[in-house]
C-alpha cells in the first residue's frame, strides 16, 4: 500500500503561516511596549530639561516651577513627544516589522501587497500606521474591534495603511550542550 503526500497549496499555506494576529496578542504586545515607551518618555523629558537648562539656565530659583511656561512651548513639547513615540514604532516596523513586545508575542507587521512574503512595511506605511493606530482606540476601541468583522482579522489601521499583523511561527530553541 502506498501513501501519497500532498503538498499544501499556496492558499492553504497562506492561511496557516500568515494567520492574522488575535486582539489579545496585540493588546499584550502593547502592554510590553508600554514599558519601553515609558522609558523613552523619561529620556525625552530628560533631554528637553537639559536643553532648556543650557538655553535659559535655571529659572526656578530653587522652587518648583515649570520650565516651560508658554502655550507654544507646551504644544511644541507635546508634538515632540508624539513624534518620539511614533518614531519608536516607525523605526522598528521599518527595520523588521516587530517591536520588542511584538517579538515576544510572535507578531509581525508586514506589507499586505507582499504576501505571502513577509516584507516589513515601508517608511510611509509605518508612519501612516503609527498615526492611525491611536485613532483606532477612539470611540471605545472601534478600530480594534473591527478585527472581529474582517475576514483576515485586520484592524482598521491595518487596512488604512495597507499592512497586516501576522502571527509568526515559534522560534526554535537552541540546544545547550
Amino acid at each position: 500500500m502506498t501513501t501519497s503526500t500532498t503538498n499544501p497549496t499556496p492558499a492553504s499555506e497562506f492561511s496557516v503561516t500568515h494567520q492574522g494576529a488575535s486582539l489579545w496578542r496585540r493588546l499584550i504586545a502593547l502592554v510590553y511596549d508600554s514599558f519601553l515607551l515609558g522609558a523613552l518618555t523619561m529620556a525625552y523629558g530628560a533631554v528637553v530639561t537639559i536643553v532648556l537648562l543650557v538655553i535659559q539656565g535655571d529659572t526656578t530659583a530653587g522652587e518648583y516651577r515649570p520650565m516651560i511656561t508658554t502655550h507654544w512651548g507646551n504644544a511644541l513639547f507635546l508634538v515632540g513627544l508624539i513624534v518620539t513615540l511614533a518614531g519608536f514604532y516607525v523605526f522598528f516596523w521599518c527595520r523588521g516589522g516587530q517591536t520588542a513586545g511584538m517579538r515576544a508575542w510572535r507578531l509581525q507587521v508586514v506589507k499586505r501587497e507582499a504576501l505571502p512574503e513577509t516584507l516589513p512595511p515601508s517608511f510611509k506605511q509605518s508612519t501612516l500606521r503609527a498615526l492611525l493606530a491611536p485613532l483606532s482606540l477612539l470611540i471605545a476601541g472601534a478600530g480594534y474591534w473591527w478585527q472581529f468583522f474582517d475576514e483576515h482579522s485586520d484592524c482598521l489601521h491595518d487596512r488604512w495603511s495597507d499592512t497586516r499583523v501576522i502571527l509568526t511561527p515559534p522560534r526554535k530553541k537552541k540546544r545547550h550542550r
